[in-house]
Formats: structure tokens, C-alpha cells, sequence
């Protein structure tokens, strides 16, 4: 497996293979998400329902690794994370259904030319349908980082959340864990209306906005602290919003990534 981890490795691929140039953007939803408080994660985070799926790539590839992006946001004190993002369960409140309907285990991904069984490095609780439920207590049985499973986390969201209110789940995994695996079970205690779909990030790129302008901020790929993901085929990429209380939460994404053999 390809590891693209110096300049040379960039140009090398881009001359064996031409490099993926995308535009994407998002507008605004229009509507700012309902904060979270101390049982439900803390902060007010809001998921963009506009999202991006890596594209087919030619034989003897497996993907791209993203070595430019630049994100553009609306001014504000808040934070932005672009990210592959990995379905793992849906809850429908009425009926307190289950569903692992399109849900996927966390992926193995080469890190460092070895192949690595990951977890969520943030997970979220998204409301995908505004809910009808007075302060319901949110139970996810999952698999931890470490592949033990029947694991718990327990969250009480707040009344009525919004569509794309996004509550975090870390700080109320079990003593100990510090990410996702697989999900196996989500339940609610009361509602009667809404879906709830818990997601598993692994971060591309990460910023905070602190003035009242438009930011953009450029990914340097070979500078992170965290591992630089493969993007591969039908993966798909998402924006969250932290801390955002605002209604204007547009962006505007250029990618640009190298192939992978």
C-alpha cells in the first residue's frame, strides 16, 4: 500500500496520475442547532446535511490522500471540522426502532504502510429529523477502540432538538474509552417523533473562527498530529460545526488529493 508522506511521494503520484480537483458547498441551513448542556455533550454542534462522496478511481488505485484544502466559512466564534464520516446506526423514535440499514463498522485504513482497525476519533449523536421527545435519555450500545463490545453510553438530550443538532458522545462513552468501533444497539426513553443516526469521524482537517470575517484555512498535509486518511472510493466526507449558534452556516470546500496505488 502507497504512503504518501513526503513532497517527493506528491509529486511522484502527481505525475504518475492526475491529482483530484473538487469544488464543494454547502448553504446554509438555515436554522441554528439546539445546544447541547452537561448530559449531552456539552457544546452546540450543528452537522451539515451537504455532503461529499469520493468518486470511482482508475485501476490498481485505492484511493487519495488530501494534500490541499481550502474551507471557507461564514465569520463567527465557532469551530469546523471536515471529515470522513462513517454511518453507524439509525433510530427511529416512533417505535423505538433500531437499524443497521446502511450502518458500517468503523474501516482499516494504512497508516504508515500498516493496516490499522480504527475508531471513531469523534462521534456524534445527529438528530437527522427534528424530534418530538421531552428530555429523553439516548442509549448507544457499542464496541470500544480495544474490539470490546456491549459497551454503553447514556446521554439525556435536551426537549425538542432540531434537525442537524449534533450532540458529542465522548464525553459520556463508558470509563476508559475513548472511541467507536461498531454500534449495535440505540434506544430513547421517550418521543414520539424524529431519527437519530449516530456517525464516527475521522478528521481530515480542523479550524477555529474567532473574528466576525469570512475564514479560509489551508490543510498542510504533512504537518498534522493525527494520521493522513486514505479517502476511498464511495467514502464520504462531511462538515461539522462546533459551538455555532448562528443560522448562517454555509462553506464552500476546495479539495485537491493524490492517488494512492
Amino acid at each position: 500500500m502507497a504512503v504518501i508522506d513526503s513532497i517527493d511521494q506528491i509529486y511522484a503520484s502527481i505525475a504518475a496520475n492526475e491529482p483530484l480537483n473538487r469544488l464543494w458547498t454547502g448553504g446554509s441551513t438555515g436554522v441554528a442547532p439546539t445546544a447541547g448542556n452537561s448530559t449531552s455533550g456539552y457544546s452546540q454542534n450543528l452537522r451539515h446535511p451537504s455532503v461529499w462522496t469520493m468518486p470511482s478511481v482508475g485501476g490498481g488505485l485505492t484511493g487519495m490522500y488530501a494534500t490541499a484544502c481550502n474551507i471557507w466559512c461564514p465569520g463567527g466564534a465557532y469551530t469546523a471540522i471536515l471529515a470522513l464520516e462513517y454511518l453507524l446506526g439509525t433510530l427511529t423514535v416512533s417505535g423505538n426502532v433500531f437499524s443497521s440499514t446502511g450502518a458500517v463498522s468503523m474501516p482499516t485504513k494504512p497508516v504508515k504502510g500498516s493496516s490499522i482497525v480504527t475508531s471513531s476519533m469523534l462521534t456524534f449523536a445527529v438528530v437527522t429529523t427534528a424530534l418530538t421527545a421531552t428530555t429523553p435519555v439516548l442509549t448507544t450500545t457499542y464496541t470500544d477502540q480495544d474490539g470490546n463490545g456491549s459497551q454503553s453510553c447514556v446521554m439525556t438530550l435536551p426537549t425538542n432538538p432540531v434537525t442537524n443538532s449534533a450532540y458529542r458522545m465522548q464525553p459520556h462513552l463508558a470509563a476508559g474509552d475513548t472511541g467507536v468501533r461498531a454500534v449495535s444497539n440505540i434506544s430513547i426513553s421517550t418521543g414520539s417523533a424524529g431519527v437519530i443516526k449516530i456517525y464516527g469521524l475521522l478528521p481530515i482537517q480542523e479550524f477555529s473562527i474567532d473574528t466576525t470575517v469570512n475564514r479560509h484555512s489551508n490543510l498542510q498535509p504533512l504537518k498534522q498530529s493525527r494520521p493522513q486518511w486514505l479517502i476511498e472510493p464511495a467514502e464520504t466526507l462531511a462538515m461539522y460545526f462546533g459551538e455555532i449558534a448562528t443560522a448562517n452556516n454555509q462553506h464552500m470546500v476546495q479539495l485537491t488529493g493524490v492517488a494512492a496505488s
